[in-house]
């Protein structure tokens, strides 16, 4: 793939600079979306530099998200969405306010040391041609959990459990797939690609930007010295009702995602194929009483439905 050469040449100029100290506060702004995210926001905030600027892009939270964060951190900027617009839609309204070099897109139940940020920028500040860097992320345990890919869109054939199937890079590589749990962007390539697809309303995110990223010519780097923690899952709690919104938002995005890289019609066999699996599945859970699984197939099946129908896409 061809290297964008419309990549500004004044990052080359900063790479003279590494041997001294990375000054990461001018450099850098943190970007959080939030969507009733109390339980973890606080420790994701404490977890930032001090002096780093951070930005939090709230879809109308309606727990303690906002209180907690005017309380650990007055002086973060607050955009304030005024509906459950979507993660794509609320990142791109926080990065809109980044007036900094480099943007670092941090889940809130990611925890992000000084020292991952310093990491992630010396990798892009070594290499003007990359658009992107992601960490290496840990669970709580240390357990290293799986955030980059040599493959892109390949993350369902994943075991749901993907700490069984991490893997540990013994020095920065290039990948096809970053997670979104932590990323630095170069924001000129930001911009470039214009931003997150806002028509993905939660889910494939990362997948659909590392895409575009790539298509642009920029380079994806995966930096294992940046370590960072992840509770993955838990950036707005897990109550069952949350739980099927997410499966048929999933479902409905994989689609769209599917359709952008393979074609329409690639999406719609697989859309025909989750309604063959999840109309069965669905009356035989609620059959047996199991409500939460039926719950959970219906929102796949009502997804695929909707693609099919032309509702979403």
């Amino acid at each position: 793939m061809a290297v964008n050469s419309s990549i500004p040449l004044q990052h080359r100029a900063v790479s003279l600079f590494m041997s001294k100290p990375l000054n990461i506060e001018d450099l850098v702004t943190a970007v959080i979306v939030t969507f009733n995210s109390d339980a973890v926001v606080g420790t994701c905030l404490q977890a930032l530099p001090q002096r780093l600027k951070a930005i939090i892009a709230d879809n109308a939270s309606t727990d303690g998200t906002l209180t907690t964060v005017a309380q650990t951190r007055p002086e973060t900027e607050v955009v304030q969405m005024g509906r459950n617009a979507g993660y794509g839609s609320a990142a791109n309204a926080g990065f809109a306010k980044v007036t900094t070099p480099y943007g670092l897109l941090v889940n809130p139940d990611a925890k992000v040391p000084a020292k991952a940020i310093e990491a992630l920028l010396t990798a892009l500040l070594e290499d003007e041609t990359a658009g992107i860097a992601g960490p290496h992320l840990v669970q709580a345990d240390g357990t290293p959990e799986r955030g980059f890919d040599a493959a892109l869109a390949v993350r369902e054939k994943w075991p749901k459990d993907r700490r069984h199937t991490s893997i540990v890079a013994d020095g920065p590589c290039c990948a096809d797939f970053l997670s979104g749990a932590v990323m630095l962007f170069r924001m000129d390539a930001f911009h470039q690609v214009s931003g997150f697809d806002e028509d993905l309303f939660l889910y494939y995110e990362d997948d659909d930007i590392c895409f575009r990223m790539r298509r642009a010519g920029f380079s994806l780097l995966h930096s294992p010295s940046a370590v960072c923690q992840h509770l993955s899952g838990q950036s707005s709690g897990t109550a069952p009702t949350l739980s099927t919104f997410k499966e048929e938002a999933m479902t409905r995005s994989r689609l769209i995602f599917t359709a952008k890289t393979q074609g329409i019609s690639q999406a719609k066999a697989r859309a025909k194929d989750i309604v063959k699996r999840a109309w069965p599945r669905t009356i035989w859970y609620r059959l047996l009483g199991r409500r939460y699984k039926s719950r959970i197939e219906a929102a796949r099946l009502n997804a695929a439905r909707r693609f099919l129908q032309g509702q979403d896409r």
